[in-house]
């Protein structure tokens, strides 16, 4: 799976201090996948083994289509 990262991700990404090998990691091994009221889909993950979640939005629903598009992503409870 390649996701696509759109342009407001990569610069959320740039001020959370989060790489692309954690997005990944999440997308691929999540805690907790969670529909949203937008349509989008929400994973959850520990990416770095540190005890932070870091929580990732996707584009559409349940089942994912290809390419994923990732459209943001953020720190549970801040950087």
């Amino acid at each position: 799976m390649q996701p696509v990262f759109t342009r407001h991700v990569l610069q959320r990404m740039a001020q959370r201090r989060i790489e692309r090998a954690d997005v990944m990691s999440v997308l691929s091994e999540h805690l907790h996948v969670l529909p949203t009221p937008e349509g989008s889909t929400r994973f959850d993950g520990v990416p770095r083994g540190d005890g932070r979640v870091l929580k990732v939005w996707v584009v559409g629903s349940p089942p994912q289509t290809e390419p994923m598009v990732v459209k943001s992503a953020a720190w549970k409870g801040g950087i």
